[in-house]
């Protein structure tokens, strides 16, 4: 919605602008405790549409009921929300952005956004950094292009993700996919390949190696500000299977993180570099090692551990 069309939209809510003051533009509808009161600060260009709400600065919004927007071209939407810095945005209530181009979406109430270009997609989340999702109920991303999805996970450093509930990524290009996993270490060592298909079955338009499997394979849809993880479950090369659906990629790019230590099985575990901890409560740790096995431990140099415990 355009700043033009919201400032018309104020104005149909019947609004009585009180003084012609071109620092403070007070406008106010109705009497007593059921009154409005809305202040549009420094520049006529900011539009006070919510009860009890405030803009200043440049090119800011406020139409959430007791909301605040400072900074420039910033807009805050949500119930007692609060935007400032440069084009943030808050559309949840009880929310707070800012930094530049950072997001609150709708329905994320109670969370925080800060940096540059981060967002968060639901309640009581954070994220802080540059280009960082916050994307499970009460998560928490924070470094680089980190993504947390699961409930109350956390998703730190640089290129990590986080899939499950109470999960754990740190590091560079880790991967906490199991329910109470843990991912440390690794290195951003990465190979992009061109992918036909959808769902969970695919085609490289090059030879894949089996070197990949457990690997975190992901795509990222920038038109929408998501990104798509999984880890690779299978390989007949060209073709592969992954765990989850990266949706329809045909034509595009993916990047599998050749280098990435990967945690995939329930309370797994997996540090080091290129480590993968597959089955459910495995270790693995060192240095491109493998735990295949139910409570299985691998550790050194390129050993897999595929029997139980």
């Amino acid at each position: 919605m355009s700043i033009d069309n919201i400032k018309i939209l104020a104005y149909q809510k019947n609004y009585t602008k009180i003084n012609n003051d071109y620092i403070n533009n007070v406008f106010s509808t109705g009497t007593g405790e059921q009154s409005i009161v809305a202040i549009t600060n420094s520049n006529p260009s900011n539009i006070a549409a919510g009860k009890w709400s405030y803009a200043g600065g440049v090119f800011t919004v406020s139409d959430g009921e007791a909301s605040h927007a400072e900074g420039y071209e910033t807009s805050a939407r949500g119930r007692a929300s609060h935007a400032e810095g440069e084009s943030t945005r808050v559309e949840g209530r009880n929310s707070h952005a800012e930094g530049c181009g950072t997001t609150v979406e709708a329905g994320a109430d109670y969370s925080h956004v800060e940096g540059h270009s981060t967002i968060v997609r639901n309640s009581s989340a954070h994220a802080e950094g540059h280009s960082t999702i916050a994307e499970g109920n009460s998560s928490h991303a924070e470094g680089s292009m980190t993504v947390a999805k699961g409930f109350y996970s956390h998703a730190e450093g640089e290129e990590t993700a986080t899939h499950s509930s109470n999960t754990h990524a740190e590091g560079g290009g880790t991967y906490a996919y199991g329910m109470y996993s843990h991912a440390e270490g690794g290195a951003i060592n990465t190979t992009s390949i061109n992918v036909n298909g959808s769902g969970t079955s695919y085609t490289a338009n090059s030879s894949i190696s089996s070197k990949y499997i457990g690997k975190r394979i992901c795509y990222s849809d920038y038109n929408t500000n998501t990104e798509y993880n999984a880890y690779i479950t299978s390989v007949n090369s060209p073709g592969f299977t992954v765990s989850d659906s990266l949706g329809n990629l045909t034509g595009k790019y993916c990047r599998i993180f050749a280098a990435s230590t990967s945690a995939i099985g329930l309370y797994s575990h997996a540090e080091g570099i290129g480590t993968t901890a597959e089955g459910n409560y495995s270790h693995a740790e060192g240095y491109y090692n493998y735990a295949k096995g139910l409570g299985s431990h691998a550790e050194g140099y390129y050993t897999i551990a595929s029997g139980q415990y």
